[in-house]
């Protein structure tokens, strides 16, 4: 009898202490995803303020992108297209192309068929 008293005992100590557990782990979520909530909410106001900032900037007479430097940009993409489609690496395409990392890898994830998009 006295067994089973202990038994039951130990029993609800281990439901009580699951249950604080529980409280303290969703008290800790709820402050994470308070604190998310926030910061989402300020980079999306840091994003409007510079969106504006580049409509103005575009919408300006001094910002002019030349023909040249378009048409260079362009051959360097076509450029980059042709040895990934012959097996070049990203970072080949970096060096010979001067793309960044991610728009190499990229092109590289299209053109050897990783990307079924």
């Amino acid at each position: 009898m006295i067994v089973l008293f202990y038994i039951a005992e130990w029993v609800l100590m281990l439901n009580w202490h699951r249950r604080q557990l529980q409280k303290h782990t969703n008290i800790d979520y709820e402050n994470k995803i308070s604190h998310l909530e926030n910061a989402l909410a300020d980079l999306k106001a840091f994003v409007m303020t510079h969106k504006a900032d580049n409509t103005d900037c575009a919408e300006s007479d001094s910002y002019d992108v030349s023909e040249s430097e378009s048409i260079q940009a362009e051959s360097a993409y076509s450029l980059a297209i042709e040895l990934a489609k012959k097996g070049a690496d990203a970072a080949t395409l970096v060096k010979e192309c001067g793309l960044s990392r991610a728009e190499a890898d990229l092109i590289v994830a299209i053109y050897h068929g990783v990307y079924k998009g």
